[in-house]
């Protein structure tokens, strides 16, 4: 479960190197860039992000976050 209000990472991108992550949408709305495809998406989208995918996020909004296997933040690097 994740709460955000702001862009994540504050700068930049990030990629996970060793999961994939698929988010639901509680409340809110995200924009999201995945490499060179940016989507927005509300309330009862889910988005699947694939293993080694540069990304960004910015808005507000809840969401749960499923990720396999269990995330570490060692996995998760700067792009």
């Amino acid at each position: 479960y994740i709460e955000m209000d702001g862009r994540f990472p504050a700068k930049g991108f990030k990629k996970n190197l060793t999961c994939t992550e698929a988010t639901f949408m509680i409340e809110g709305e995200f924009t999201v860039t995945m490499g060179e495809k940016t989507v927005v998406i509300g309330p009862r989208d889910v988005l699947y992000m694939p293993l080694d995918t540069p990304y960004a996020i910015e808005g507000k909004g809840k969401a749960l976050v499923f990720i396999e296997p269990r995330w570490d933040g060692k996995q998760n690097v700067d792009c």
